[in-house]
């Protein structure tokens, strides 16, 4: 099972957990040139805040219905990646 966790709605004040909803869905395959990978371990740092405000900063905006977007390591499950490399 494929399971992510969306932004339901942009919080008020403080961040609370009715401001994401826990998506479940069948397990997708990769297609050429792409990975399947596990998800071990996400950062979810303050600095993450900035991306669900409306006021302008540096960080890329998060909107309800979307993933958020962090850093975290991965266990690759199955590739369909070929090595490119320049000659």
């Amino acid at each position: 099972m494929n399971r992510k966790i969306i932004l339901s709605g942009k919080p008020a004040a403080a961040i609370e957990e009715s401001n994401f909803s826990l998506v479940g869905g069948k397990m997708p395959s990769p297609d050429n040139g792409q990975v399947l990978a596990r998800i071990l371990w996400l950062s979810m740092d303050p600095a993450l805040f900035g991306r669900l405000r409306d006021d302008d900063n540096y960080a890329e905006k998060t909107n309800p219905g979307e993933t958020m977007q962090c850093y975290g390591l991965a266990q690759v499950m199955e590739s369909k990646w070929r090595d490119r490399k320049s000659t």
